[in-house]
């Protein structure tokens, strides 16, 4: 009997996730790994017009599942209004997708380091731009060119000695993309967010809020006090406790206009 009420809830959760019946079972295949024969496939959702991508035999249905269900990258619900966003670490662009559903007023700026998550991305983003825009190019503390190596679409990493190589773009670059202020930066670099927050001192001033994924050997307790050295108040993210949300009491209740002009470009050099 349980195994029966929890397929029906489960079926019931699809139905209000997934526009048609196609997409459910589509989905319940990449989802189970049942996905022999699959190739880039298009899931409707009811909060998109146009299908959102999916590759078999790839990380991207956990992506989706973390994403649409987890909500792990969401901003804190208090922060208001959101009119620009920093995406770094966007794979293949589902957190993209979720801001411009819930901020449709925000312009969104991701960063995507491998080019095949990169690819994907663009496609998923691509009804939304120029609103939302996505760049080839890894999230760093400098301009320039890195390595990079990873065993999975979402593990991909800053690496010396990688076997892929990247556009570096800096932080203060990025945001300079967005008219030098960020009402939200979402920060899933895979590790390099321990480089990166150890030399924020030109630009941590100039976002809002940030949440971060932390990732070993960093820990939340280490990043904490590096943040809080800059005035900002920083709590463990509830829901994501390997995250932490950080918020600059500078701007707290200060509303932001929105940008005169939105200078990303989802090309790489």
């Amino acid at each position: 009997m349980f195994h029966i009420l929890s397929r029906i809830y489960g079926l019931i959760d699809y139905c209000f996730m997934f526009s048609d019946w196609q997409s459910i079972q589509n989905w319940r295949k990449l989802k189970n790994g049942r996905d022999r024969g699959m190739s880039i496939t298009p899931l409707r959702l009811r909060h998109f017009k146009e299908p959102v991508y999916c590759r078999p035999r790839t990380t991207d249905a956990n992506v989706f599942y973390d994403t649409f269900w987890g909500k792990y990258h969401r901003a804190p619900a208090s922060l208001s209004p959101v009119l620009t966003i920093l995406d770094l670490g966007s794979n293949v662009g589902y957190t993209m997708l979720d801001y411009a559903w819930s901020y449709p007023s925000a312009k969104i700026l991701g960063v995507e380091l491998d080019a095949g998550n990169f690819e994907i991305c663009q496609r998923n983003v691509e009804p939304y731009k120029p609103r939302c825009e996505v760049l080839h190019a890894a999230a760093w503390y400098e301009d320039g060119d890195v390595t990079y190596k990873g065993e999975s679409e979402w593990g991909f990493h800053i690496a010396p000695g990688g076997e892929q190589k990247v556009r570096a773009i800096s932080i203060s670059s990025l945001i300079g993309m967005l008219d030098g202020f960020v009402d939200y930066l979402k920060m899933d670099i895979e590790g390099a967010e321990r480089e990166v927050l150890n030399r924020c001192a030109d630009w941590i001033r100039s976002v809002r809020c940030l949440k971060v994924e932390i990732h070993k050997p960093w820990t939340v307790e280490e990043c904490i006090p590096l943040l809080e050295s800059f005035n900002l108040s920083c709590q463990r993210d509830s829901i994501h406790h390997e995250a932490v949300i950080a918020l600059n009491q500078a701007y707290a209740g200060v509303f932001v206009p929105l940008p005169l002009s939105f200078r990303g470009t989802g090309t790489a050099r």
